[in-house]
């Protein structure tokens, strides 16, 4: 006679094969696609949305919820990078964070779709920054020289070049690339041809930016300047004496420049909750600081020009929260919720990129 299994046996067996089941589910499951942010996302005249990876996935907020992860939590991706059209992301995708044993390839992602494609067999680091061409046909990915990638096909080339982190910028019509090296800036052609010195120290020259409407180009040294590339003149557009600044940004209409400032090392200058934001005219008038007295750090402009997004951490803590700030009236609003300030504290959000 057959005996039949008791109630609890059967439970206990459904209990153990869901237990297999939903990680493996949970892993296969499409990402969340991207959808514009809505007109009630922020009490704002202008559209806010960033990109940043957390965890080994890349999370997108227009501010008006929780951050939302566009990737599958099987790989470490970091490093996302818009595309001039704001429609596609890359990033890289590694094994793990530690990517000296772990190489990191290249990926992009169709916002609309949410198909995942990888780029190149070119293994990178979680030191690479990644850069796309203003006509979106290219990427450049830096490690000790620079990697140029065609987004469509994948082919892949390197520069002749040594410029360690580099700090790679392109020329408004994507024939080649401004970049740094050894306190020098230079130019190249994408084909690698034609390589120019731009600036002779001193002063040396860092973090080049090149203006979006001009043939400036603005890079830091003991204050901020910027060189032409028309005629390599060097001229001084901010002197802060005592101070680091890091990072600088063009606003998108190439009008003003806004940049975070910080006590260099050893330097006797008081900084408001250790970090400022500063704007500035391109032609170095109404210099002034436009957040509060938080440890601020500069995240980059909006689109219209007329805001400045920036994290503000809280003195003696390990968090804070990001706001955005209208650089002629300097109201302020807070952007992100307690969800995203608590993902966020320690510098959990890294390489947070503003949406074109």
């Amino acid at each position: 006679m057959r005996r039949s299994v008791p109630a609890q046996v059967w439970m206990i067996v459904v209990l153990i094969c869901l237990s297999i089941i939903l990680p493996l589910s949970a892993k296969s499951l499409p990402p969340q696609l991207y959808q514009p942010p809505t007109d009630e996302a922020v009490d704002l005249a202008v559209e806010v949305t960033v990109a940043f990876d957390h965890g080994g996935d890349i999370y997108i907020t227009d501010f008006s919820g929780d951050p939302t992860p566009i990737t599958n939590n099987d790989t470490y991706k970091m490093i996302p990078a818009w595309s001039p059209d704001g429609m596609q992301l890359a990033f890289l995708s590694s094994a793990s964070y530690r990517t000296a044993n772990n190489k990191a390839f290249l990926h992009i992602i169709d916002l609309a779709t949410g198909v995942v494609r990888q780029l190149s067999e070119q293994a990178f680091t979680s030191e690479t920054t990644l850069i796309w061409s203003p006509d979106g046909r290219y990427i450049a990915a830096t490690l000790g020289t620079i990697f140029i990638v065609n987004v469509e096909t994948g082919e892949d080339w390197k520069l002749p070049v040594d410029c360690g982190t580099c700090s790679v910028n392109w020329l408004l019509d994507s024939s080649g690339l401004i970049f740094e090296s050894r306190g020098e800036i230079f130019r190249i052609d994408i084909d690698g041809e034609n390589l120019l010195q731009i600036t002779h120290s001193p002063p040396n020259a860092y973090r080049p930016a090149l203006s979006p409407d001009s043939d400036d180009v603005l890079f830091a040294a003991s204050g901020l300047y910027n060189v032409s590339l028309y005629d390599l003149a060097i001229n001084q557009v901010a002197g802060l004496s005592g101070h680091e600044i890091f990072p600088h940004y063009w606003s998108p209409d190439g009008q003003a420049i806004a940049f975070g400032v910080a006590p260099a090392y050893s330097s006797d200058v008081v900084v408001p909750g250790g970090g400022d934001v500063y704007v500035i005219n391109k032609d170095g008038t109404d210099m002034r600081v436009v957040t509060g007295t938080g440890n601020d750090g500069l995240i980059g402009w909006t689109n219209d020009s007329g805001h400045v997004i920036y994290y503000e951490g809280e003195p003696g803590s390990a968090g804070g929260s990001f706001f955005v700030v209208n650089v002629s009236d300097l109201t302020r609003t807070r952007l992100s919720g307690e969800i995203m300030d608590r993902m966020c504290s320690y510098g959990n959000c890294r390489n947070i990129a503003i949406r074109p």
